[in-house]
């Protein structure tokens, strides 16, 4: 799915066998299904209406890049002094850092 929204797959060109086009489209599928099955539900509508993996990929990373440096410094500090307690389960300590 990855080489496929790096473009390190190609779209089939109006040249390109018909085998071809089928195989790229049912990668296509299953790489914009896994995106929309892998994000959390209100992030959904950001995506619902793109009709390609690349352009979905790209809708995500634009609302995931961070360009303030001092957000990063910040993010970092704080995930550098997170630590797990005696009494976290290792699913809670990963819901305290995904918060």
């Amino acid at each position: 799915m990855l080489d496929l929204v790096k473009e390190n797959v190609k779209k089939p060109t109006e040249e390109s066998s018909d085998a071809n086009k089928v195989k790229f489209r049912d990668l296509e599928l299953v790489a914009m299904t896994l995106m929309v099955q892998g994000i959390k539900d209100n992030l959904v509508p950001f995506i619902a209406n793109i009709d390609h993996a690349l352009e979905m990929y790209e809708a995500l990373s634009k609302l995931f890049n961070i360009k303030n440096i001092g957000q990063v410094s910040s993010l970092k500090n704080e995930l550098r002094t997170m630590k797990m307690t005696k009494e976290d389960y290792v699913e809670t300590f990963f819901v305290k850092i995904s918060i």
